[in-house]
């Protein structure tokens, strides 16, 4: 393309979530990545427009449409990663059709991890791989110039309908020489409006502003280490930029947006004590509330005491597993003793933290799974998560299940969007039963917290935090988003809580069931739990649920005394005796091993009220028994 005057390119934010996107909490509704290309093409005087689809309504095929006819662009951009796939697939179709001649431009981690896979889904002309800044930049004067496109290192691009990749583009050594970030058109002021509504927006959450007015930033690219699940996008050189060009940005935003918080979207934050101390010692004069991601071992008290008083007001750490031997398959190279010493310092010293467990490694098994989720049990009060490991294209991980052919067609995996696979030795029912305990944890009410009252009409809710028992009032909040589970952080003890009115006893009634089938499919039974390994012979079934039912049955058919013993919670926490087959003073005369609890709903309060009818055994639950684990920690009160 040779017409002798500027190509004019349109940038598009594609929306990941169309039917959720202002309901979903998110971290970042404007890219970094997109942002400094941004920047780079302002800068060029590239005369670029902008849509972030995440603050336009309607269809994305309408709105591209329309936005196409209206401004006319010669190039559309747009990129992201593998699970964007349909999204980015979507604004190109739309471009297309709009303008059959236009050029489309992909780019992203999902180019970067399968470049010519990637380009042939999307059917783009052009992809670039890697760092974006200087290849696109590249590329676009090379199509004004009508230069041969072949010659420019990082890029896929099609000929004769195939794809071609150049020579691998060296990774930019000096961040300094990268041009800022631009926010301009892409929706900074709906962002900032967006982040009020904290329910919404995780980040917000952590930095405890009123009115929030954050932006991401970031100080290195890369990740100096090689851990199996993960994939680096920016390449494997872990690179920093300098305190003056970061700080010469960071006051460009305040001058700007007048912004009162930043995220640092690193995947990694300083490399050692020595760098983040004096990053604290340079971001302290701002008065700025931050928050970053960062590993373990640098959790040392002099450490997090420098970031809280820089105003660093939440940490996220990558713990993985508390399993030595996942750890060393991960190629994390920590030590399990690491996470009890950031649980330990990051709460004495006083700033909020946010953790990941996952499971699904390939050293995973019942008994690593075990270790990891009795250490997460005896610390639910920090609210660290859990999920399985994505195996995404390009990871040591995705590598190795395609050799062992778990996957088979990486396209169709892409199309399925990265769906969990068990590249453990675990059997199909060993890796269910954990999937299964795992999707009971997300809808586990054991710490979430009340909501006391809602005014739809005000938006406004009250809720308490079950940690401290604070009671606090939130805004922009109905019914039906109430319904939904939602995070809010407590004002006292600034715990993250889930709070929702929903109620899901149904949803996990037929998790436990499906236990149960499989259990019996596989000649399974709960005896396991209640005489293997608890020792029990004689027992009684709390609940008012139909598993306490199949419970009951179930112990009778192995011949265990068992009594069954109905009571049911009614909303203002007073029991109501529905059916008692022995009254409470006789509890404490049949000499019983443990009483068991089928309720896993209301079951502290359960607790409480066994308690106080003076019964010092042994109290179980139901679901340890089914799911063969002790997911609930028993009670072992004994006089």
């Amino acid at each position: 393309m040779n017409n002798n005057k500027r190509l004019k390119p349109l940038l598009v934010v594609p929306r990941t979530n169309e039917e959720l996107r202002f309901f979903s909490i998110k971290e970042n509704l404007i890219p970094l990545g997109i942002a400094y290309l941004n920047g780079m093409l302002r800068t060029n005087r590239i005369p670029v427009e902008c849509i972030n689809l995440n603050f336009v309504n309607g269809s994305v095929s309408e709105v591209i449409y329309q936005t196409v006819k209206d401004l006319n662009p010669d190039i559309i951009l747009c990129g992201g990663t593998l699970l964007e796939y349909r999204a980015i697939q979507n604004v190109f179709k739309a471009a297309r059709n709009a303008n059959p001649n236009i050029l489309t431009v992909s780019g992203g981690s999902g180019i970067s991890a399968e470049p010519i896979l990637f380009s042939e889904m999307l059917d783009c002309d052009y992809s670039i791989v890697g760092e974006g800044e200087v290849t696109l930049l590249d590329l676009l004067v090379a199509l004004e110039c009508g230069n041969d496109t072949s010659q420019i290192a990082g890029l896929v691009f099609k000929n004769n309908g195939k794809y071609i990749k150049t020579n691998p583009r060296c990774v930019i050594e000096n961040l300094d020489t990268i041009i800022f970030p631009s926010y301009e058109g892409l929706g900074i002021e709906s962002l900032f409006e967006f982040q009020k509504n904290k329910y919404r927006y995780l980040h917000t959450d952590y930095c405890f502003d009123n009115i929030p007015r954050t932006i991401p930033m970031t100080l290195s690219r890369a990740c100096p280490y090689n851990c199996k699940f993960c994939f680096h996008s920016l390449g494997s050189k872990y690179r920093i930029r300098t305190f003056d060009n970061f700080f010469a940005e960071l006051e460009q935003w305040i001058a700007k947006y007048d912004i009162n918080s930043f995220i640092l979207h690193d995947g990694l934050f300083g490399i050692n004590e020595k760098y983040i101390l004096e990053f604290c010692y340079r971001v302290k004069e701002y008065k700025m509330n931050w928050v970053a991601q960062t590993r373990v071992e640098i959790a040392s008290v002099e450490v997090l005491e420098a970031m809280k008083d820089a105003g660093c007001r939440s940490i996220l750490f990558g713990f993985e597993s508390y399993s030595q031997k996942i750890l060393d398959d991960m190629n994390k190279k920590i030590n399990y003793t690491d996470l009890d010493k950031a649980v330990a310092n990051t709460t004495k010293v006083g700033i909020r933290f946010h953790a990941n467990l996952l499971f699904g490694a390939e050293a995973d098994d019942n008994e690593t799974f075990e270790t990891s989720f009795n250490w997460w049990n005896k610390h639910r009060d920090y609210g660290i998560w859990w999920f399985t490991i994505r195996v995404f294209p390009g990871s040591e991980y995705f590598k190795n299940s395609f050799k062992r052919r778990l996957i088979t067609d990486t396209k169709q995996f892409i199309e399925a969007n990265i769906p969990d696979i068990n590249m453990t030795t675990l059997s199909s029912y060993d890796w269910n039963r954990i999937i299964r305990i795992l999707n009971f944890m997300r809808i586990d009410k054991y710490n979430y917290g009340h909501v006391i009252s809602i005014q739809s009409d005000k938006g406004e809710a009250l809720l308490q935090c079950p940690k401290c028992n604070n009671k606090f009032n939130v805004s922009q909040v109905t019914s039906e988003i109430l319904k939904s589970s939602i995070i809010f952080t407590c004002p006292n003890c600034h715990i993250d809580r889930n709070y929702t009115t929903k109620d899901y006893s149904f949803e996990q009634e037929i998790i436990l069931k499906e236990q149960l089938e499989c259990d019996k499919s596989q000649n399974l039974f709960i005896d396991r739990w209640i005489v293997s390994r608890m020792n029990y012979h004689r027992v009684a079934i709390v609940g008012s649920n139909s598993i306490s039912d199949i419970f009951y049955s179930e112990l009778l058919r192995f011949g265990i005394e068992a009594y069954q013993w109905k009571l049911k919670i009614l909303d203002n926490g007073i029991f109501n005796e529905r059916k008692i087959i022995k009254k409470d003073d006789d509890v404490n005369k049949l000499n019983l091993d443990a009483i068991i609890i089928a309720d896993y709903d209301h079951y502290k309060k359960i607790v409480q009220y066994i308690r106080d009818i003076d019964y010092k055994g042994i109290i179980d639950f139901a679901v340890n028994a089914i799911f063969n684990i002790e997911y609930f920690i028993i009670d072992k009160l004994h006089s």
